[in-house]
């Protein structure tokens, strides 16, 4: 059974004030159990859909009906009373190793209850928080708690519970309940005026639910006021389609009527903030539901029912690298640490669908590990000491989805302390997915935190104009790091300005094991060494890939690991994508490095990726692309500047998923033409 850091006492979502030495849960994501100095991911198993199954009922009793319908479904066995009890017996084993007296799974005529409370279940506590938004007339602080609740979904829910039951008939009506919360959230920072904020959800929210006409219709008008009149016509469009070929239905007249409104160039109308919240079935089993109460002239109408908005898996945080003073893991999570985006990202290194320019980033939880982080332990050491050590700028780099976000996030967490005029993540991309401009990037580095109180970590996450960071460290005060995200080398940034700089590597493969073990649990991959190892090759070792097939194969929970190894050696790049979410397709990123790259390098890497197998020599690609050896070494670093092909001192090279892709994709891209006109370089350096 997996372990990690444990949440402090006295922290949010820890287990104090619970009667006896309590545990804490979690269901608003992957089903983990936090007592005082252990944090479990249960692995997939009977015991664990038991426990599911009454924490999803904290406090009331579980008919053994309901428990062995969650547990076996229709195909009980003959002896499913026994082996309830067994279960039972195992639950309140596990319970007793790790010392958990609080909890108590008592046993009560007709079923059984577990003892839980707002602070041990964080799908009690997200209800705690809605039921207390019912009387909040300020909006300001009804959508800071909103956020809150939010900030609680770790991951796809009880993905590591192997309960069809549960996920047809009790997952959905609790995803519910966090869509109606989003909704909400939207028309809270519509009405006060935080447009750009209010996009970054609403972009999100329309690819994670692309038939709910609520979002559709929050963000159309907002699109519209903003000046984006073409954006809001094509959001209808895609909206309109979508229910047409889906499900053979029109838009319902709210937005028909708004789109009327735009075709006629009418006003928006004046803002207004929306009424306030009710909270509907509070005492129902299931939950609140909230829902917004009174018409409002930007947001109005009844949001229609979608599934659960697919979120990037959280795994377990392993313990910090030794001298390194290890982060507790937070049971459950404060917010995010900012929109783990541009475009279309998620997680460590993520995009997310489309993500507007946003106001600076929330600030970074103190103390709390990343959910997912695994291995680096010697890097995530080095860049800790630097950043202590004061440091000015410290570049990560690396392709696609190779976790420069996580490892960013993981040492932010770790030096918190150190930084007491606070830490802030600020996204570094626009709507569009193109660079911040500077006046925007300058602005968002120049509010953050508190100047006053002392020296700042800014985490600028994913850096797509050098020249805009070349303008950056100016603005710092003494004492101030930035801590950047890049898929370009920013070498330039480091030799003006001081610093230092990584390109980050894949994980070696007992890491990749780890995170296979944390999602898929030990008695998966323990039971298939063999094939689990094969797997992790296969993803080349990514963490991107590696989620990827995880979360799959959580999909799947009948696939053996051997076939997943079959499965994904027939369709490498198709294979590394999860519906619904761009930003977890490994082939969606590729081509978004490909597109920021321009046309040239991006024809120039497909020509060498699809002629070449092994090294490449710069005579070799001279060859190939029809250029001189100088201009062809030229380009051959500018691929290397932007994380697109290796280096060694002798010659080039492309890893083996990017080669895939590249061959996949290569009737999208033509190689240069021209030779191009560069000025000499050499390893990076222009002159």
């Amino acid at each position: 059974m997996d372990r990690a850091p444990a949440a402090q006492p006295g922290r949010r979502g820890s287990p104090a004030g619970v009667p006896g030495r309590a545990a804490a849960f979690r269901v608003l994501g992957p089903l983990t159990l936090t007592s005082v100095g252990d944090t479990l991911v249960l692995p997939p198993s009977k015991v664990t859909s038991l426990l599911a199954t009454l924490l999803l009922h904290p406090d009331e009793v579980v008919s053994v009906g309901m428990l062995q319908q969650a547990i076996w479904g229709d195909e009980r066995p003959a002896s499913a009373k026994a082996a309830l009890q067994t279960c039972a017996l195992r639950l309140r084993q596990m319970f007793g190793r790790h010392g958990i007296t609080g909890n108590v799974i008592k046993t009560v005529p007709g079923g059984y209850r577990i003892t839980a409370t707002a602070q041990s279940v964080d799908l009690m506590h997200f209800r705690d928080l809605i039921r207390q938004t019912r009387d909040e007339r300020d909006p300001e602080a009804e959508l800071a708690m909103l956020e809150e609740a939010l900030a609680l979904w770790s991951g796809p829910m009880l993905a590591n519970v192997p309960s069809e039951a549960l996920h047809r008939d009790v997952v959905p009506r609790i995803s519910e309940e966090r869509v109606r919360v989003i909704e909400r959230v939207c028309d809270l920072k519509i009405g006060l005026g935080r447009d750009r904020s209010a996009l970054v959800d609403l972009w999100t929210a329309t690819r994670a639910y692309p038939a709910n006409e609520r979002f559709s219709e929050q963000l159309i008008r907002v699109l519209y006021r903003t000046g984006r009149r073409a954006d809001a016509l094509a959001e209808f469009r895609r909206i309109r389609e979508h229910l047409g070929e889906g499900l053979g239905v029109d838009p319902g007249p709210a937005l028909r009527g708004l789109e009327l409104m735009i075709l006629r160039g009418d006003s928006p109308g004046p803002l207004a903030l929306p009424g306030p919240a009710t909270v509907d079935g509070a005492s129902t089993p299931g939950g609140p539901v909230i829902a917004t109460a009174g018409p409002s002239t930007v947001a109005a109408t009844a949001a229609t029912a979608a599934p659960a908005a697919p979120v990037v898996p959280a795994v377990r945080a392993v313990p910090a690298a030794p001298g390194v003073p290890s982060a507790p893991a937070a049971a459950p999570a404060a917010a995010p640490v900012a929109p783990v985006v541009p475009a279309a990202s998620v997680a460590p290194d993520g995009r997310s669908a489309v993500v507007a320019l946003a106001e600076p980033g929330p600030e970074l939880t103190r103390g709390a590990a990343v959910s997912g982080f695994a291995g680096r332990v010697a890097l995530c050491r080095a860049v800790v000491e630097r950043l202590r050590a004061g440091t000015p700028i410290v570049v990560l780099s690396g392709p696609p989805g190779i976790g420069k976000t996580a490892l960013a996030q993981q040492v932010a967490h770790l030096v918190a302390e150190d930084f007491p005029g606070g830490l802030r993540s600020l996204p570094m991309r626009s709507a569009t997915g193109a660079a911040l401009p500077a006046r925007d990037a300058e602005r968002q580095v120049l509010a953050a935190g508190d100047r006053a109180a002392g020296r700042r970590l800014l985490l600028l996450d994913d850096v797509a104009d050098a020249a805009v960071a070349l303008r950056l460290p100016a603005l710092l005060d003494p004492g101030d790091v930035l801590l950047l995200t890049s898929r370009q080398s920013l070498s330039g940034l480091v030799a003006r300005s001081g610093g230092w700089l990584h390109r980050l590597e894949p994980l070696d493969p007992v890491d990749s094991l780890q995170v296979f073990t944390a999602l898929l649990g030990a008695e998966r991959v323990d039971g298939e060494p063999e094939a689990a190892a094969e797997l992790a090759e296969l993803c080349q070792h990514l963490p991107l890939a590696l989620r990827i097939v995880a979360t799959r194969m959580l999909l799947r929970s009948r696939m053996s690991l051997a076939e997943a190894v079959e499965w994904l050696r027939a369709d490498r790049i198709g294979g590394l994508s999860l519906a619904g979410d761009p930003g977890m397709s490994l082939g969606f990123r590729l081509d978004d490095a490909l597109e920021r790259a321009g046309a040239e390098l991006a024809g120039a890497f497909v020509r060498l990726a699809t002629a070449t197998t092994g090294t490449i020599t710069v005579d070799r690609a001279a060859d190939l692309l029809g250029l001189e050896p100088g201009p062809a070494r030229n380009l051959l670093d500018e691929l290397v500047d932007h994380c697109l092909l290796e280096e060694s001192a002798a010659h080039y090279w492309i890893r083996e998923l990017p080669r895939l892709h590249a061959r996949e994709a290569a009737g999208r891209y033509a190689p240069p033409e021209e030779p191009p006109s560069r000025p000499h370089r050499v390893k990076g350096t222009l002159r």
